[in-house]
């Protein structure tokens, strides 16, 4: 399951390696001088992950600040469409104009519940 996000992007660290090695999680990250990929969680950009599927894809932080122009919303689609199967948004903060369909859902399984 990747964690896609723009690349350039300052994201908070959740765990440190000391920590998720104690916790048994696997994290490779993705990057343009990779060859091959391993079992477990892959963290990459969307920029790298373009052409590629996954079964799962996490999307961190969209929100209005990080996903606010077209280019940004065109990062936004590439990262959303790499899951083959479930995809998570994520957001703190009002979500990314960009997303404002989802507000506006009246039927399917869209949810959005930004964190305090």
């Amino acid at each position: 399951m990747p964690a896609c996000r723009p690349a350039g992007r300052s994201g908070r660290r959740v765990a440190g390696a000391a920590h998720r090695r104690r916790c048994g999680i696997e994290l490779t990250f993705l990057d343009y001088d990779s060859t091959a990929f391993s079992a477990g969680i892959l963290v990459t950009s969307a920029h790298i992950a373009k052409g590629l599927e996954f079964d799962a894809v996490i999307v961190p932080e969209v929100d209005a600040e990080n996903y606010a122009n077209e280019m940004d919303k065109s990062m936004l689609y590439i990262a959303c469409t790499r899951a083959m199967h479930e995809l998570y948004l994520t957001h703190e903060g009002e979500l990314s104009p960009h997303l404002a369909f989802a507000k506006e859902a009246t039927t399917g399984s869209v949810t959005t519940a930004a964190t305090a």
